[in-house]
């Protein structure tokens, strides 16, 4: 039996039945989080929808765009801040747009930021603002380093020379820049 639960979003389900102790239990099912964004077409017109991050990513190739909101320190606020923001975090994780094997953020190539910036967050969110995209680049930043920390701790074993420590590298990263990778993290 599929029912409402008093103040909760509409898009949360929840099920209902007893336990053993003939107590009724209400069980979320399909907790997808959607948020309602103020999306912009490509003839101006405004309007809101349901969205989802994973939505994002079919958006793509659609003219419509996310209006973003942004307060007077250039963060963005509301909704439409957690679906930009988790968005970023998916891209970030995208190790084809930024390789691995740079030690930090600021020795990767530029091109490869501007190129996402361009191609993929102005594709879908209205950014248009210089203080805005450095926002976007510095959260990218931290998410990829983020990231490449945690392959780092997934994959690194402290007892094995670095030639073993490439051999164990992740099925989607070639030896070659995880082997750099590893080397990089060895010196220090």
């Amino acid at each position: 039996m599929m029912n409402m639960v008093a103040g909760v979003a509409a898009a949360r389900q929840f099920v209902t039945h007893r336990n053993k102790l003939n107590m009724w239990l209400f069980v979320r099912i399909a907790p997808e989080l959607y948020l309602m964004e103020l999306v912009i077409d490509e003839e101006g017109h405004i309007s809101q929808t349901r969205l989802r991050v994973q939505d994002v990513f079919v958006m793509i190739d659609s003219p419509t765009r996310i209006l973003t909101q942004w307060n007077r320190n250039n963060q963005p606020v509301g909704d439409s801040s957690s679906l930009l923001v988790g968005f970023l975090g998916q891209v970030a994780s995208n190790f084809g747009n930024f390789p691995v094997l740079y030690e930090n953020w600021t020795q990767g190539p530029e091109q490869y930021k501007n190129n996402v910036y361009v191609n993929t967050i102005q594709a879908n969110f209205v950014v248009n603002d210089e203080k805005h995209k450095q926002y976007i680049l510095g959260s990218l930043g931290k998410k990829w380093k983020d990231k490449r920390c945690r392959l780092f701790d997934k994959y690194h074993n402290w007892e094995l020379s670095v030639e073993e420590n490439i051999q164990n590298h992740p099925p989607i990263h070639s030896t070659g820049s995880l082997g750099y990778f590893c080397a990089l993290q060895t010196k220090r």
